[in-house]
């Protein structure tokens, strides 16, 4: 409230809203000079209709001659609301969009079904983002000295190198160096984060985002029961994503880097 833009004192003006938009989209603004009720009918109100402002169509004015037992505020700034949220005027009398203003008892209000369905035009099925483009297959990048890769681990006595959604394998019974797309060897999984094997329990654990898995280290086979989430380790809701993971044999644990922090897990609580 406190505006005096398309206001005018005591009944005149009541309130106005911004269409939505950039700046100033969706700002409401209410008379103060007018009286305003949550709890009562008031009298009959003549001619109160809702009109769109002439200029670009961008706000919303209700002309009314107001008599002194008050103007009903929930009924009034639903309706503004209702523009700003981007809803144009109803033809449905019933609707709370309609031009011409009418009491209703708003003990218990819901919204008209109009209103409702025409909202959820709006807003519920908004269009998805167009998905990123694809990180760039990494395979010219292989004798690149400023090669960083994603992530690295052993698994039964190979090596692997993740990058882009694609790992390089060097084994010791093939020659040369492969490059495997991620999905095509764990379709759940399309990049890798971090990365780490604990040999001991021929397991290896594979990131992505908030998520992990439990490969098999022999079988290279998702164990049931997973993705699981990274809180199930005991990192905060705030950390999403890793860094990087080791881990080391001699201390029977794990580490791992987000930025300049790192947390310690200890595999024997597994």
């Amino acid at each position: 409230m406190g505006t005096s833009i398309l206001l005018m004192g005591p009944n005149g003006v009541l309130a106005h809203a911004n269409s939505p938009g950039r700046d100033q989209g969706g700002d409401t603004h209410f008379d103060d000079d007018e009286t305003w009720t949550l709890s009562q009918r008031g009298n009959h109100l003549n001619t109160q209709q809702y009109l769109r402002h002439s200029v670009a169509r961008l706000t919303d004015s209700t002309d009314s001659h107001v008599m002194s037992s008050g103007v009903n505020l929930l009924l009034m700034a639903a309706h503004e609301f209702g523009h700003a949220l981007g809803l144009d005027h109803s033809r449905d009398r019933r609707a709370l969009m309609f031009p011409t203003y009418q009491y209703v008892n708003t003990n218990g209000y819901t919204l008209p079904d109009d209103d409702r369905r025409g909202v959820q035009v709006l807003y519920e099925n908004p269009k998805p983002d167009p998905k990123p483009d694809p990180r760039p297959n990494p395979k010219d990048k292989k004798c690149n000295r400023d090669l960083v890769f994603d992530a690295a681990s052993s698994i039964r006595g190979d090596l692997y190198f993740f990058k882009n959604g694609y790992y390089w394998r060097k084994s010791t019974a093939v020659q040369g160096i492969r490059l495997t797309k991620v999905s095509s060897r764990w379709a759940q999984i399309n990049y890798v984060d971090a990365a780490y094997e604990v040999p001991a329990k021929y397991v290896v654990y594979l990131f992505e985002g908030d998520k992990y898995w439990r490969i098999r280290a022999y079988a290279k086979t998702i164990l049931s029961g997973y993705p699981k989430s990274i809180s199930n380790l005991g990192f905060p809701s705030s950390v999403t994503k890793l860094d990087a993971s080791v881990y080391m044999p001699t201390k029977g644990k794990t580490f791992f880097f987000v930025g300049n922090k790192y947390w310690s897990f200890d595999e024997a609580r597994r």
